[in-house]
This record gives structure tokens, sequence and C-alpha cells, in this order.
């Protein structure tokens, strides 16, 4: 059984905004790739089915911040 992961995206004002879910780090890698080219989201965190935070990374800078 596949693991799930919830992406967000964290908007100028710091709104945290669910954007999908992936179960593969090719589909993460996807998700990543278009939200920078959409430029909406400042930032792109990852959480686990519980919420815990996995990651998160400045789409501007591509720096991993937690």
């Amino acid at each position: 059984m596949a693991r799930i992961f919830n992406i967000y995206g964290v908007t100028e004002d710091r709104t945290e905004v669910f954007v999908e879910s992936v179960s593969t780090p090719a589909q993460g890698k996807t998700a990543h790739v278009r939200m920078k080219q959409e430029g909406v989201y400042e930032y792109i965190r990852c959480r686990d089915v519980l919420g815990g935070l996995r990651f998160e990374f400045n789409l501007e800078t591509g720096r991993k911040t937690a």
C-alpha cells in the first residue's frame, strides 16, 4: 500500500491551501514544478496523512526552509 502525502501551497499572506494528494516522489516533483510555474504560491509544503510536516521549499529560491 502506497503512502499518501498532501501537498499544500502557501500564499503571500501565509494562507496554506491544499493543492493535491500524491503517493510517489514523481507525482510530488510534478506538483512542485507546476506550482513553481503557476507563480501563485511562495512555498510548497508536504504533509503526511496525519498532518505532520515532511518538508517545505521556497518556490522562488528553491531552498528547503523546513
